[in-house]
């Protein structure tokens, strides 16, 4: 009775991506607005309704829900409880696996972290306590005591490296290429690229080996000496194929990457003809390419090693950062087959919602958990969707994920797509429609189930900026343009400024249109007022929840110290506290730090500071303590 009930007030698209088996895989490609949270919540019922069939115990047990968010999980959990209830579905006192990549991986690692080298306790870090790891470990070889670094013989030997590579001495070869801090200040940002793709220092070093000479011998191998333009257009796209993805094209028209290419004396030689059957190597190439995969070979091994590093400092203080929730419940699974097996055989169906946000890791877990049996996986996408490039999201997961699925179980699966939108109007979606079809070249149109039959010019207009130098001057012609435009269309159509909306996707953005518009003597109102987080009473209590988040954050307590305290107060017992503490191993601990340090040894009435200072420091840290234990 449930089972015919579920489908009411579903379109056929939406039916049959409900309807859809156990065992089997299941991709939507979901446009906004096109009731996906109704889709998989329904879905969930029905599988739900299949597994009691199949006399399974506690069946809304046996499926993971995963989404990209806390927020997301929430309210798809609560959407999921309500549709259970509504068809009777009983699941009081159940505790559903719905919940982020991060939160499934902790749960996880909860209860077999010893599996993993972690203690059931173990912290997840926040983003400025390993900010603060990492640049304490930089500092460190800055100072030219690598070598004093925990146990960096072994993690050199691990990886087949010579410590010394970390030496001053030998990192100035790269400060000729850039300066030394801004090659620090980017291998941050790799080490969390290269563990958003599930990837640990050894295997980043190996494939990097072969991929900077691969692409060497790429480069030394570019075919020269053919007779016209268009040929070496043809041989040079072909030949640089697999280093280059769809949008990348030699042709003028498109991209003018050919000519920027054919334009560099590094690449020709400087004294060719204007014939391109005379264009030759550019003499030193070979030795050129030579000096820089050698930079490159080694810019590698500095960063392999100091992810190594950085990774063994987190294990020696327990803790995890995001990525490692993830890559450390790989590794448990990849290591333990029967714990594998075990949980591969509890969820009889995984969901997965936004999957065009996930990275490689992500990517790989799903990948671990299918079912030997059958395919036995919805996942949930939309490449127009994708908001999560900067922190390594790859929307070509849905493809990629789709492909494996059919090459793991030899059989066609055919995506669903629900193309019905349901919240906005026909002149929003014709204006979405042409950015998709035109600009994405993607067959994902969308149509309005709210009809306007009053409205049927459908008209979208895409401007290209000529003349462009780089990203500001972008911004600032984009600015222009627009005034300029609104002024056109207030003089040629009689239009009013208040029938003008500009959306910007960025505050600095709006700052620039907001200049020009004013140039102009266009009126406007701004609607991204940042000033309420500007003010006093605001940064005092985000400092406050900082702390008590992060009680080692040194820069939110002297925000918290500096609202009843001069600085030179504050001064004062920073001083103090580095010499009544001289003695102790606390060299390498900032402020907050030293604060916890003194308290929790008993050593803080001791301190010669003011009275009043004292006993509030004491009182703040008390609260804290008081706020963790309770939570």
């Amino acid at each position: 009775m449930i089972k015919t009930l579920i489908c009411d007030g579903l379109n056929e698209q939406q039916k049959q991506a409900v309807e859809n088996p156990l065992l089997s895989c299941t991709k939507i490609v979901a446009g906004a607005g096109t009731g996906k949270t109704k889709v998989i919540s329904r879905r969930f019922v029905k599988l739900v309704c299949d597994l009691a069939d199949m006399g399974i115990n506690n069946p809304v047990n046996r499926l993971l829900v995963i989404t990209f968010t806390d927020k997301a999980a929430t309210e798809m959990k609560e959407r999921i409880l309500s549709e259970l209830s509504s068809y009777g579905v009983d699941s009081l006192g159940q505790d559903l696996w719905i919940s982020t990549f991060h939160g499934f991986c902790s749960r996880i690692l909860r209860k077999h972290s010893i599996n993993v080298g972690l203690s059931p306790s173990f912290a997840l870090g926040d983003e400025k306590e390993l900010r603060r790891i990492f640049d304490n470990i930089v500092k460190t070889i800055r100072y030219d005591e690598a070598n004093l670094i925990d146990d960096i013989g072994m993690l050199s030997d691990s990886l087949g490296l010579n410590p010394d590579i970390l030496a001053v001495r030998n990192l100035k070869k790269l400060s000729k290429t850039s300066n030394l801090d801004a090659i620090f200040d980017e291998v941050f940002g790799i080490i969390k690229k290269i563990k958003s793709l599930g990837i640990d220092a050894d295997e980043f070093l190996s494939r990097t080996y072969k991929a900077t000479e691969d692409f060497t011998a790429a480069v030394l191998d570019t075919p020269f000496g053919l007779a016209t333009r268009d040929d070496y257009v043809s041989a040079w796209e072909q030949h640089y194929r697999c280093y280059v993805d769809e949008f990348c094209c030699f042709d003028e028209k498109k991209s003018g990457a050919f000519d920027s290419i054919t334009g560099k004396k590094q690449i020709l030689d400087k004294n060719r003809s204007q014939k391109p059957d005379k264009w030759t190597c550019a003499m030193g190439m070979e030795s050129v390419l030579q000096k820089t995969k050698e930079q490159e070979l080694y810019l590698t091994q500095v960063v392999a090693l100091i992810y190594a590093v950085y990774q063994n400092e987190l294990s020696k203080l327990d803790m995890v950062d995001f990525d490692d929730l993830i890559n450390k419940t790989i590794q448990l699974f990849k290591t333990n087959p029967p714990l594998r097996a075990y949980y591969k055989d509890l969820f009889s169906h995984l969901i997965i919602d936004e999957f065009q946000d996930s990275n490689g890791a992500q990517l790989e877990l799903i990948e671990l958990l299918l079912s030997d049996v059958g395919p036995n996986i919805t996942f949930v996408g939309d490449r127009k969707q994708s908001i999560y490039g900067f922190r390594f999201a790859q929307m070509e997961n849905l493809d990629v994920l789709h492909k494996y699925i059919e090459q793991k179980y030899g059989q066609k699966y055919p995506e669903i797509k629900l193309v019905t939108n349901y919240r906005s109007t026909p002149e929003v979606l014709d204006a979405v429609n042409f950015v998709t079809q035109e600009q994405l070249k993607l067959d994902e149109k969308l149509s309005a189930f709210k009809q306007n039959p009053l409205v049927d010019e459908k008209y979208v207009k895409i401007t290209t900026l000529q003349g462009v130098m780089d990203i500001r001057d972008h911004k600032i012609k984009e600015a222009k343009y627009i005034a300029q435009e609104i002024a056109r269309l207030k003089l040629k159509d009689g239009a009013c400024y208040g029938d003008f909306a500009i959306l910007v996707k960025s505050h600095s953005q709006a700052e620039l249109v907001d200049k020009y518009l004013a140039e102009l003597g266009i009126p406007s109102v701004k609607k991204v007022n940042m000033s309420f987080f500007k003010g006093k009473t605001i940064r005092n209590a985000l400092a406050l929840l900082r702390l008590a988040a992060n009680m080692r954050d040194e820069t939110a307590f002297i925000k918290i110290l500096e609202i009843e305290f001069a600085p030179s107060d504050i001064y004062r017992l920073k001083i103090t506290i580095d010499r009544f503490l001289a003695d102790e191993d606390t060299s390498r601990m900032n402020f907050s730090d030293k604060v916890i340090f003194a308290l929790e040894h008993k050593l803080w009435q001791n301190l010669d500071i003011d009275f009043e200072l004292k006993n509030n420091i004491q009182k703040l840290f008390d609260t804290l303590l008081d706020l963790k234990k309770e939570k």
